[in-house]
């Protein structure tokens, strides 16, 4: 008698410990379900993120890259009487004409004639409109951003409301144009080399 009552005991210990163990390998199917659930959320997640990096470059992408980008159009899609403004020479790859600009080391004005270059990437001064003597060149890669003088920072400018600014890395180039029209132009024309355009 005293033999059987443990062992039958016993017995009924190992059957009611079954039940924890079924427990234990539901909880495992959820574990595992779970974890998979973990990672289809980091695969939608990194497929978000890869998708949020794509329209990042695009959106930061500079206007003159766009497929069949017309220079001219654009400006005039802006509302710029570009026809009436005769001081400027507008394209559909090129605007050039005349604006002043202050010397980098020596704070002199000079006029120079300016020709953005969609072709070679970059805005280059000369001498006069036969564009023979190149006197500088700003790469579009360079440029930061295009704004008005608004802080009148250009103090010995001659015409402050017709005076704006083109930031390169290295430089801040100050500028007057011949007329505010003319300006407004000019600003919208190099502003399509920079990703600026977005904020501008």
């Amino acid at each position: 008698m005293c033999l059987i009552g443990p062992l039958h005991v016993s017995q009924q210990a190992l059957h009611v410990s079954h039940p924890p163990l079924h427990v234990s390998h539901w909880a495992l199917h959820v574990s595992h379900w779970a974890l998979h659930v973990s990672h289809w959320a980091l695969h939608v997640s990194h497929w978000a993120l890869h998708v949020s990096h794509q329209a990042l470059q695009q959106h930061s992408l500079p206007l003159f890259l766009s497929p069949n980008f017309d220079l001219r159009a654009h400006v005039e899609s802006l509302g710029h009487g570009v026809t009436g403004c005769t001081d400027l020479r507008l394209t559909p790859r090129r605007c050039a004409g005349f604006l002043t600009k202050r010397g980098g080391r020596v704070k002199t004005w000079k006029k120079r004639w300016f020709l953005f270059d969609m072709d070679h990437k970059r805005l280059a001064y000369y001498t006069d409109c036969d564009e023979r003597k190149l006197k500088g060149v700003i790469y579009f890669q360079a440029i930061e951003e295009v704004y008005l003088d608004h802080l009148r920072t250009a103090a010995s400018s001659s015409r402050p409301s017709l005076t704006f600014c083109v930031k390169t890395y290295d430089r801040l180039f100050f500028l007057v144009a011949t007329n505010p029209v003319s300006m407004r132009i000019w600003m919208d024309v190099i502003v399509t080399a920079t990703d600026e355009h977005s904020r501008y």
